[in-house]
This record gives structure tokens, C-alpha cells and sequence, in this order.
């Protein structure tokens, strides 16, 4: 092998480690900016003001859909989650509608219920598990 091979073989080998480090670097950075929005959902809903909640879930599709990588499908379902606390919040006294966000209610909870640890972010299984708890005392309130 020529001096030129081998130094380029270090440089393929050197990218290769370096570009695995940078990845692990922004998935823990995106799994992070998740929870700190998810924690804010919650928050937000926990204090039953419908302009936090609006103003928490702003942007959430693109802290999900933005990171450069893919979240499990109960990450994702941050997003169907704001959905169905504005569709709460504006619900009114029409039964098709009230039957679809509990359904929602119900099925969401389910999803967020099954997060799993995270070795990126602590936080994030814990406080999905969190959403999915507000989110069946809701229909246990509002639906039944």
C-alpha cells in the first residue's frame, strides 16, 4: 500500500467515527428539544390555559419533523396531540364532533402511554407517559 492509500484510508476511517459522534450528538439534541416542548405541552394543559397550550404546540411539527432523524411513533404523536387539545378547546355542543376528539383522547393515550426510555433524553418517556395521563383524565371527564 502507498503512503497516499493509507492516509487516506485513516482520513475514510476518521470521518466514518467522527460523523457517527455527530449524529449521536444530534439525536440526543433533537430527543431534547422534544422533551423540553413536550414538557411544555404538558404544562400547558395541566394549567387549563388554552393560549398556553395554542402557544406550546406552535412549531411542534417542526421540532418532530426537524431533528434529522426519525422519532418512534409515540414521539410523532406529539403532534396529533396538540391537535386534539385545540379540537378540545374549541369543541362545541356538536356530538360528531365531541365523539371524534374523545375517540382521539382515547387512542392518543394509548400511544403516548406505550413511550419507552430514551438513553438520549431521560425525560422523554416519562413526561409522553405524563401527556398520556392528562389525556385520559380528559376523556374520563369531558367523554364519559
Amino acid at each position: 500500500m502507498r503512503f497516499r492509500d493509507i492516509i487516506a484510508a485513516i482520513g475514510l476511517i476518521a470521518a466514518t467515527l467522527f460523523s457517527g459522534a455527530a449524529q449521536a450528538g444530534d439525536k440526543a439534541a433533537g430527543w431534547a428539544k422534544w422533551a423540553d416542548r413536550a414538557e411544555l405541552i404538558y404544562n400547558s394543559t395541566l394549567a387549563g390555559n388554552a393560549m398556553e397550550v395554542a402557544t406550546a404546540c406552535k412549531g411542534v411539527t417542526g421540532v418532530v419533523i426537524g431533528q434529522g432523524f426519525q422519532f418512534p411513533y409515540w414521539g410523532q404523536s406529539l403532534i396529533q396531540v396538540c391537535d386534539v387539545l385545540k379540537a378540545a378547546e374549541k369543541e362545541s355542543g356538536n356530538r360528531r364532533r365531541k365523539g371524534q376528539v374523545c375517540s382521539d383522547l382515547r387512542r392518543l393515550a394509548k400511544i403516548m402511554a406505550k413511550a419507552e426510555p430514551v438513553a438520549e433524553e431521560p425525560r422523554a418517556a416519562v413526561v409522553a407517559q405524563n401527556i398520556a395521563k392528562v389525556l385520559t383524565v380528559m376523556d374520563q371527564q369531558s367523554c364519559h
